[in-house]
């Protein structure tokens, strides 16, 4: 049963917390809670509802904003992408992890970047995402 509450695509969210990490903070959270080594570009997690929040879920999204920087300025740049672009990418990754999608094959990973960039897409064109989200560096 609780397996079947995990992949609810309908849930409901109180809140989500969006953190901004480096290469350093976001691995040691990797490893603390993911057992996981090394620096990663977004990690999500997904928080079930606790009594008297009326079944409201929380999310917290880490997000690395060292990486988003590097990889626009490297040599993995994105075609017209500067580090505010990568970052909200990361942040609509991390957004599909909560409502449990997994990009660990590679059908998993063309879904949830479709929807991503979809995402991505539908803020820009209704000026979200200009004044959102600035990175200099």
């Amino acid at each position: 049963m609780r397996r079947l509450a995990r992949l609810n695509r309908n849930r409901r969210w109180k809140e989500i917390s969006i953190v901004l990490a480096d290469d350093r903070e976001i691995s040691l959270i990797n490893r603390k809670y993911l057992a996981r080594q090394g620096a990663t570009d977004v990690i999500s997690f997904c928080f079930e509802p606790i009594p008297g929040d009326n079944g409201l879920f929380t999310g917290e999204v880490i997000v690395n904003v060292q990486r988003a920087v590097e990889v626009a300025n490297g040599t993995k740049k994105r075609e017209q992408w500067d580090a505010s672009r990568e970052l909200a990418l990361y942040i609509a990754h991390g957004c599909d992890h909560l409502l449990d999608e997994s990009d660990y094959d590679p059908t998993g990973r063309k879904r949830m970047r479709r929807r991503e960039l979809r995402w991505l897409k539908k803020a820009a064109e209704q000026n979200l995402t200009d004044d959102l989200i600035t990175i200099r560096g």
